[in-house]
């Protein structure tokens, strides 16, 4: 592509829908928020957002200007540099503009090597065939190990991704975008505006949450019996097995609201018709973190504290 002075449409599609391959796989695996993710900035490297100050296109403007300098654009270089240039909303936002310079084109590349070199890392990292291997430290956390010196400890941290997770899409994905009002409502604060893709994020979202709570079929109706997961252990402890069928209910509705949705997100936030279902969205999301926060809880021996997304 970077090399064609006249890119074909088939080209510039094909570079498109590869970006929103990656992004889509990121999407699933975005609210695990312990491990390999949290070394080396590599959660703010890999997606700084939301961007309050513009810093991505701040950090987009200096690699411009370096490369108009002469410096050649790499990986290394990259990631040397500031963290809001370096992952997914600086791509998008290169991908998605109306032409793509050839030196646009080198950061294209430089990013997408980056974002490769930290995913395989991670993947590497998150090992159950090595010791030392993150994955192996949790299904070997109640012998003790390096990270987890008590079986609850493992349990507790992937806890902690669960409702920072759930918070996560309620003010970072929804509340900030839709504003405290129709009138206030900025679409360009959602997470994909400029892909359309931000429905689609949140849908994905919502199904990889549910899965990591212990949901094995999300969205196909809560009356079957718990399988996995905190579902399988909320439900086992006394009195928890209501706690546990009220959370995968809300989970069911959640998903069915988020499909249900008329139009897409970047409409739906200042359209006075949709919001109603936006709020039952948003109001699904509170009511089952602060249910997973006051009964899920201490029915697993949990003490909830500060949280990563306090003050954000």
């Amino acid at each position: 592509y970077s090399t064609d002075p006249n890119p074909a449409s088939a080209d510039e599609e094909n570079l498109k829908n590869r970006y929103l391959a990656a992004m889509h796989a990121w999407q699933k695996v975005q609210h695990v928020r312990l491990g390999p993710v949290e070394a080396e900035d590599r959660l703010y490297r890999l997606q700084f957002w939301p961007d309050k100050r513009n810093k991505t296109g701040k950090a987009l403007t200096k690699l411009r200007t370096k490369i108009e300098a002469g410096e050649k654009m790499t990986a290394l270089s990259l990631s040397q540099g500031s963290v809001a240039g370096q992952g997914f909303p600086a791509l998008e936002r290169l991908i998605f503009q109306d032409s793509i310079s050839a030196g646009d084109c080198q950061i294209v590349n430089a990013i997408s090597q980056n974002i490769s070199l930290i995913s395989h890392r991670m993947l590497d990292e998150w090992s159950i065939d090595e010791d030392d291997g993150f994955g192996a430290q949790i299904l070997q956390a109640d012998t003790g190990t390096e990270s987890f010196n008590h079986p609850k400890d493992a349990s507790f941290q992937m806890f902690k991704s669960l409702l920072t997770g759930m918070q996560w899409l309620a003010d970072s994905k929804l509340k900030k975008p839709m504003g405290s009002a129709v009138a206030k409502a900025k679409y360009k604060r959602l997470e994909a505006w400029r892909t359309g893709k931000s429905a689609e994020y949140l849908h994905e979202n919502a199904m990889e949450l549910a899965r990591f709570y212990g949901i094995k079929t999300p969205g196909k109706g809560a009356e079957k019996t718990p399988e996995v997961g905190f579902s399988a252990l909320l439900a086992s402890k006394e009195g928890g097995a209501a706690i546990d069928l009220e959370i995968r209910q809300n989970f069911d509705q959640l998903i069915q609201d988020i499909e249900n949705l008329a139009q897409p997100l970047e409409k739906a936030v200042t359209d006075a018709a949709s919001r109603e279902a936006l709020e039952r969205i948003v109001a699904l999301l509170d009511d089952t973190r602060k249910l997973m926060e006051t009964q899920m809880a201490p029915k697993l021996g949990f003490s909830i504290g500060f949280n990563s997304l306090d003050g954000d």
